[in-house]
């Protein structure tokens, strides 16, 4: 999970998905689902990660908010036993 506002949300994603790519390596899990989880959304100038993420990294985001999860649709079908999440 990382911390994220309008001001640092593209250099938080890019410390998230390089840990999460250090995590893989170290744990030697080639075959893990990799999930970022970010404190807010990605805003309006970024929306373009979501899709870099999900769909040429195959990441799936995840973000907080109002005490519930959010994410796309591709992503909670894919996270299915996680019910609280809510598509944004």
């Amino acid at each position: 999970m990382k911390s994220s506002n309008e001001d640092n949300v593209r250099d938080q994603v890019r410390k998230g998905l390089s840990q999460l790519y250090e995590y893989l390596y170290l744990q030697n899990k080639p075959k893990a689902t990799l999930v970022l989880v970010l404190e807010k959304p990605i805003n309006a100038t970024n929306k373009w990660m979501i899709d870099y993420l999900e769909n040429d990294r195959d990441v799936l985001l995840v973000w907080d908010g109002s005490d519930k999860l959010y994410s796309t649709s591709e992503t909670k079908a894919k996270l299915e036993f996680l019910k609280t999440i809510a598509v944004h």
